[in-house]
C-alpha cells in the first residue's frame, strides 16, 4: 500500500526526466506565511515557472495596497515567469522541491494593514456563517439562602429564570418562591422581537424600555423605539484610530484613563487599532508595547459626550402599558431626540396617566461651543390631587487639548427646584470643578458645591481639593482635604486613599483612610480569569473605625465557577461595640442551567448572554476564536458551550480537531457565528470521510501507461454538472500524472463514482472509490471504457 509520502518521494524522482523530456504542468500546494492557501499551478521545464497575475490574486488579501500595485505594474499580460525572478520584490518566493511545496512569505513592511477593533468584530463571509437556531433556550436555576445569627433569621430564594429564542422571537421570565412577601413571586414575563436592520427593538410584558428614568417604575404593556447597538456598524462614539508598525510580534496594553481595558498579542506588521471604549467626558487613550528596541508609548486624547447626537439622526420610543400587572389605570410614555447639527441636540420625553391625574414632561436642550458643552434640561410633574414639581438645571462641561493629553478640564452645574408635594419647598443648588494636569500621570482638582433649602433656611457647602498621582503600573494614589458646612457648623475634611489593579495575578486592592471621618476602608479581591471554565475568586473588606459608637464591618466572600455550576459563600459581621449591638449572618447562593440549541441539551452555569453549542462527533477538539485565544476544550464525550457572546456581533471560530483518522475531515474547520439577542448557534463538527486512491492505468491491451497526464472529475448526479464546482477538497478536475510503471495517485475523494481522462490520448476510465479505514482505496489495474 502506497501513501502520501511515498507519492511525493515518487513525483520528486520524476521531475528531473520529466525536465528533461518535456514540459509539465504540476498543481502543488500553495502556502502563505505558513499557512496552507490551496493549490497553484507551476510549470516545469529545467526552470520553474510561475504565472504572475493568479498569484497576485492570491496573495491580494495578505500584501499593502501600494506593494501590490507595484507587483501589478512590473509584469504585463500573462507570460510566465521564473520563481528566481521575485527575487526583490515585496514577497519572498520559494519552491521546496523536496516537499513539492510552493511558499511565499511576506515581511512585515510589505502586509496589508490589520485593523483591530476593541468594540467591534469583522464582518465575516456569509458562506462561512452559522446561523442561530431555530429555537434554543436557557433556564437558569438559582437560588440564595441567608442565616441572620442575631435575629434567628433564615432568609431565602429559591426561583428559575427563563430565555427562549424561536426565530429570533424571544420569551423572557422570572420567578419562584420568597421567604418574605408573597411566597410565590413574578418578577418579570415579557417577550422581545428585534429589527436589527432598523435599529428597533419591539417588546411586551414587563416593559424594559422606560427603566432608565423616563417614567416612575417599569411599564407593563408594549413598547418600541430605537436601540443603536443592534446595528453593528451603528458608531455611537467619535470615530478614532492609531495605526502603528510592529517590526516584530509583542503584546500590546490598551489603556484608558489610566485603566487597562484589552491586552492584545499582534504578530509583526501594520495595525489599525480602532472603536476604542471611550467613558464619558475627557479620555487619555494609551498604547503600551515592547520589542526589542526597547518600551514603547503611544498615546492621544479624546472628548466624548453621549448626550450629542450626530446631525440629521433621531432618537426615538414610545410605551403603551400600566404601573403593574394588576393596575387598569394606562399610561404614556414617549421620548424624541433630534441631532439638530453635529453640535447640537434637543429632546423631549412626556410621561403621562391617561385618565389625566398625572403629567410630566423633561425638553433638554444640549450644545457644544469652543468654550465646552452645555446642557439646559427644564422638568415638570403636575398631579392633579396633589400639585406641581418642577425645576431647570444647566450643566456644562469643558476640555483642553494640549500636548496630546488633556492639560485642563472644567465643570459646573446649577440648578432651581420647586415643590408642592409632598410639601413646599424651594431647592437651589450649584456645583463646579476645575482639573488641571501639569503631566500625564498628575492631577489638581479643585470642586466645591453649594445647596440652599429656602423653607428651613437651610445651607450646605463643600470645599475640596483633590491631588492624584497615577503610577502607570495599575497603581493611583489621591488625597482629597476641605472643609465643609453641614446643620450651621463648619467642619475639616481629609481623606488619603490607595488603589491597584494586577491584571496579571487577577486581582485588586483598595485603601482608604478617612482622617475627619476617623475610620480606614479597605478591600482586596482576586476575581475570575477570563475564558476559564473553572476558576475561583476570593475578596474581604472591612470599615474600622476610631471610635467605638461607629460601627465596625468586616466580610469575607468566596466562589467557585465550574462549566455546569457556579457557587458563592459570604460571611458578614456588623458591629457598634458601645452599645454592644452586632449583626452576624452567613449567606450561600448557587447557580445551574439547562442549555438548549435544535434538539441538543447541556448544563452550564447560569448565563444571560447569547452562546453557541459545539457537539462534536469525531473526538478531542479546540475551538478558538479569533483574536481571542483558546477558549474551548471538548473531549468528545458531550457538547461543549461557548458563552457571553455579544448579540449581533460576528465572532469567527476556528475548530482544530485532533487524532483524525487518515483520510477524514470534518465538515468546516472555520466558521462564523452571528447571535441575535438571547439565542443560541449549535454547530455541530462531524466526520467526512476523504480518501486517496491509486492504480495502474493500462491501454486496452492490459499494458501499463507510463508518464503520462490526465485529469479526475467526480461522476455528476443526473442534472447536476461537475466540472469546476466544489465537491471534496477543492475544485475539479484535477490533474495526475503516472509514474515509469503507469502507477498513479489522487487526493481529497469522497466515496464514489469517478471519470479518468487521458489528454491526447481519447482513452476515459472509469472508477469507483469505497471508504475505508485506512484512508487508501486500491483501484488495481485500471481498464478503459468500452
Amino acid at each position: 500500500m502506497r501513501n502520501c509520502k511515498g507519492c511525493s518521494l515518487i513525483l520528486f524522482l520524476l521531475i528531473p526526466p520529466l525536465w528533461a523530456q518535456e514540459e509539465v504542468l504540476l498543481p502543488v500546494p500553495f502556502y502563505i506565511d505558513g499557512a496552507y492557501s490551496g493549490e497553484i499551478d507551476l510549470r516545469i521545464n529545467g526552470r520553474v515557472l510561475i504565472q504572475p497575475y493568479p498569484l497576485f490574486r492570491q496573495l491580494e488579501p495578505y500584501l499593502d495596497g501600494k506593494k501590490l500595485e507595484s507587483l501589478w505594474g512590473r509584469w504585463a499580460g500573462d507570460e510566465w515567469v521564473s520563481v528566481e525572478s521575485l527575487a526583490g520584490t515585496p514577497i519572498k518566493a520559494e519552491f521546496d522541491e523536496t516537499l513539492l511545496l510552493f511558499r511565499i512569505e511576506i515581511p512585515p513592511e510589505s502586509r496589508r494593514p490589520s485593523a483591530y477593533s476593541l468594540t467591534r468584530e469583522k464582518r465575516a463571509p456569509p458562506s462561512r456563517l452559522t446561523p442561530p437556531a431555530r429555537l434554543s433556550g436557557v433556564l437558569n436555576m438559582e437560588g440564595w439562602t441567608q442565616m441572620d445569627y442575631g435575629e434567628s433569621l433564615l432568609r431565602y430564594e429559591l426561583g428559575p429564570e427563563l430565555g427562549v429564542n424561536f426565530v429570533g422571537y424571544v420569551l423572557e421570565a422570572k420567578g419562584g418562591l420568597r421567604s418574605e412577601g408573597d411566597i410565590l413571586f413574578l418578577d418579570y414575563l415579557r417577550g422581545i422581537k428585534d429589527f436589527p436592520a432598523l435599529s428597533l427593538r419591539t417588546e411586551a410584558g414587563d416593559l424594559t424600555y422606560g427603566a432608565d428614568g423616563f417614567s416612575q417604575g417599569n411599564l407593563v404593556g408594549i413598547a418600541a423605539y430605537r436601540k443603536t447597538s443592534l446595528d453593528m456598524y451603528y458608531q455611537t462614539r467619535p470615530e478614532l484610530g492609531r495605526t502603528i508598525f510592529f517590526p516584530e510580534p509583542t503584546e500590546v496594553e490598551i489603556r484608558i484613563n489610566d485603566r487597562t481595558v484589552r491586552r492584545k498579542k499582534v504578530s509583526a506588521g501594520t495595525w489599525t487599532f480602532s472603536d476604542f471604549p471611550l467613558v464619558q467626558g475627557p479620555n487619555e487613550v494609551e498604547l503600551l508595547w515592547s520589542d526589542s528596541a526597547g518600551d514603547h508609548r503611544e498615546n492621544f486624547f479624546q472628548i466624548y459626550d453621549s448626550a450629542l447626537l450626530k446631525g440629521n439622526e433621531t432618537d426615538w420610543g414610545g410605551a403603551l402599558g400600566t404601573d403593574s400587572w394588576n393596575t387598569l389605570n394606562p399610561a404614556l410614555l414617549l421620548h424624541l431626540s433630534r441631532g439638530l447639527s453635529d453640535r447640537m441636540t434637543a429632546g423631549l420625553s412626556v410621561y403621562s396617566l391617561l385618565d389625566g391625574s398625572l403629567f410630566s414632561f423633561q425638553a433638554p436642550l444640549y450644545a457644544a461651543f469652543a468654550l465646552g458643552t452645555f446642557g439646559l434640561i427644564p422638568e415638570a410633574e403636575i398631579a392633579m390631587d396633589q400639585g406641581f414639581n418642577g425645576g431647570v438645571s444647566l450643566n456644562h462641561s469643558f476640555s483642553e487639548k494640549r500636548e496630546n493629553h488633556f492639560r485642563q478640564s472644567f465643570g459646573s452645574s446649577l440648578s432651581l427646584r420647586y415643590e408642592t408635594f409632598p410639601l413646599e419647598a424651594q431647592r437651589y443648588s450649584a456645583r463646579a470643578y476645575y482639573n488641571y494636569l501639569p503631566l500625564p500621570d498628575l492631577s489638581f482638582t479643585p470642586s466645591a458645591s453649594w445647596s440652599y433649602e429656602a423653607v428651613r433656611a437651610d445651607q450646605g457647602i463643600d470645599l475640596s481639593l483633590r491631588i492624584r498621582k497615577s503610577g502607570g503600573d495599575g497603581s493611583t494614589v489621591s488625597t482629597e482635604l476641605g472643609v465643609v458646612l453641614a446643620d450651621g457648623e463648619w467642619s475639616p475634611k481629609a481623606a488619603l486613599t490607595y488603589s491597584a489593579s494586577f491584571p496579571e495575578i487577577n486581582q485588586n486592592l483598595y485603601a482608604r483612610g478617612d482622617l475627619s471621618g476617623q475610620k480606614m476602608s479597605l478591600a482586596w479581591n482576586r476575581y475570575n480569569r477570563a475564558n476559564r471554565d473553572r476558576d475561583y475568586s476570593l475578596g474581604a473588606s472591612a470599615v474600622v473605625p476610631a471610635q467605638r459608637e461607629e460601627r465596625f464591618s468586616l466580610s469575607l466572600n468566596g466562589g467557585y465557577i465550574d462549566p455546569r455550576f457556579s457557587i458563592n459563600l459570604s460571611q458578614g459581621f456588623n458591629a457598634f461595640f458601645d452599645e454592644e449591638a452586632y449583626a452576624n449572618t452567613t449567606t450561600l447562593s448557587a447557580g445551574s442551567a439547562l442549555v438548549y440549541a435544535d434538539g441538543v441539551l447541556t448544563y452550564s452555569r447560569p448565563l444571560r448572554s447569547s452562546f453557541v453549542i459545539v457537539d462534536s462527533r469525531i473526538g478531542p477538539l479546540e475551538v478558538n476564536p479569533t483574536a481571542r485565544g483558546s477558549l474551548l476544550s471538548l473531549d468528545g464525550r458531550e457538547p461543549g458551550l461557548i458563552r457571553d457572546l455579544s448579540p449581533y456581533r460576528y465572532t469567527v471560530l476556528r475548530l482544530s480537531p485532533e487524532n483524525l483518522p487518515v483520510g477524514s475531515d470534518i465538515n468546516d474547520y472555520t466558521t462564523a457565528v452571528y447571535p441575535s439577542y438571547r439565542s443560541g448557534t449549535l454547530i455541530r463538527v462531524e466526520e467526512k470521510i476523504y480518501m486517496y486512491a491509486g492504480g495502474i492505468l493500462s491501454d486496452g491491451e492490459g499494458r501499463p501507461l507510463p508518464l503520462v497526464l490526465g485529469e479526475i472529475r467526480p461522476v455528476p448526479e443526473e442534472g447536476k454538472a461537475a466540472s469546476g464546482e466544489e465537491s471534496g477538497r477543492g475544485k475539479w478536475p484535477r490533474e495526475f500524472f503516472t509514474d515509469g510503471e503507469g502507477y498513479f495517485e489522487c487526493y481529497g475523494l469522497e466515496p464514489g463514482e469517478y471519470l479518468l481522462t487521458l489528454q491526447n490520448r481519447g482513452l476515459s476510465f472509469a472508477v469507483q472509490v469505497r471508504a475505508d479505514e485506512s484512508g487508501y482505496y486500491d483501484w488495481g489495474v485500471v481498464k478503459p471504457e468500452d
